[in-house]
């Protein structure tokens, strides 16, 4: 995930959160324990996550996953897991789409790749039932893994 610090802009009084560059995954965050290590984004240090040894799921699988993104216009699924979602046009145009993996009847991961916005960008994770539910994000480019709290921090919210 690249962080530029992008700024914001405003139009008509509405902040238009700045649009980020993904290539991660999204993966539950039970078991993970925090390292000694940090990744630094955006001139913040952030702590880097082991993910656990043996792979816990999302509590939730593909359909229910895709229950709330379907009320987005411009959000199209494959029953192979496989899913788009884009803005609506217009100023701060994004586009994200990857796969959902599924075990076992529960999501394992879901690999993301595109641009996005923070709003766009909660969504997805809202769907995985963050906050409630802790979540890891593990940023590819970096090769770190990050809680999904410290994501919303990079973005400036």
């Amino acid at each position: 995930m690249q962080f530029a610090r992008a700024p914001f802009t405003t139009t008509r009084n509405t902040v238009i959160m700045p649009v980020r560059s993904i290539h991660l995954q999204v993966l539950s965050a039970v078991g993970a324990q925090r390292t000694n290590h940090v990744v630094h984004l955006t001139g913040r240090s952030v702590p880097v996550w082991h993910r656990s040894a043996t792979i816990t799921y999302l509590p939730l699988d593909f359909t229910q996953w895709t229950q709330p993104l379907s009320a987005w216009r411009y959000f199209a699924w494959e029953p192979d897991g496989s899913f788009s979602l884009c803005s609506a046009g217009g100023h701060g145009d994004w586009r994200m789409g990857g796969n959902v993996w599924e075990r076992q009847g529960q999501i394992a991961w879901i690999d993301v790749v595109g641009t996005c916005d923070w709003p766009a960008f909660r969504m997805l994770l809202t769907a995985c039932r963050w906050p409630d539910t802790p979540l890891l994000v593990h940023l590819n480019d970096k090769r770190a893994t990050i809680q999904a709290d410290d994501v919303a921090s990079l973005w400036g919210c």
